[in-house]
């Protein structure tokens, strides 16, 4: 717990509310990194297989950490990588799930999340006693989801979506087919959607910041 942290670093109170704080600091720099880098450039598997790891570097550092500026170091890593998992992970879920289950599978996503924190602060709670263990299942915890995304990665697909946005479109068609998409789509149906979402990158790149603000999307803002 922070009190704990508070006596093994002997910290003030500035330096425990910079611990407290520097976790949200990290999730919004880590909004900002994709919004200005990485929404689009990397293919979104890339970035989910990226994320896993800087996860592991802030746990690894966390659990590791014997002075202040490595623990908050740790914590902001870590920040930044869920800031990232949490706008990549719904889109890439969305966009390969078939349009009847994107909703439920969504939702599966944030009822994780939101069954995962009570968990988590209830183990923390329960190890608050036993540093020594509580710092290694950090480390074993960062280690063993990078070996599990690392092998999942093997049967995960790109998005079509991420594929016909790089020009990839062969390839779009293969994933769909290989997601059971005939299932719910025809083949010319498959081949309008993806025509689809050509046109739409292509009236994007079109697109400026101050559109924003001209008279048909002046009552939207």
């Amino acid at each position: 717990t922070l009190s704990r942290i508070k006596q093994r670093f002997g910290l003030s109170p500035v330096q425990t509310e910079y611990i407290g704080a520097s976790t949200s600091l990290g999730a919004i720099l880590g909004l900002l990194i994709i919004v200005a880098f990485g929404g689009t450039r990397c293919s979104r598997k890339t970035l989910l297989l990226t994320d896993s790891i800087a996860y592991v570097a802030g746990f690894v550092m966390v659990g590791v950490a014997t002075n202040y500026t490595v623990f908050v170091a740790g914590r902001t890593i870590l920040g930044i990588a869920h800031g990232v998992s949490t706008m990549i992970v719904p889109v890439y879920v969305g966009e390969i799930s078939p349009k009847e289950y994107r909703g439920l599978f969504i939702t599966f996503n944030t009822a994780a999340l939101n069954l995962g924190l009570p968990l988590g602060f209830g183990l923390a709670m329960g190890l608050d006693s036993y540093v020594d263990i509580s710092r290694w299942l950090f480390i074993i915890s960062g280690v063993l989801s990078l070996a599990f995304a690392s092998l999942v990665a093997r049967f995960v697909p790109n998005s079509p979506r991420d594929l016909v946005y790089h020009g990839r479109l062969e390839k779009a068609q293969e994933v769909i087919k290989k997601l059971s998409y005939p299932d719910t789509l025809t083949q010319y149906e498959m081949v309008q959607e993806i025509n689809a979402l050509v046109k739409v990158f292509e009236e994007n790149k079109k697109a400026r910041f101050k559109d924003l603000f001209t008279a048909g999307n002046a009552k939207a803002l």
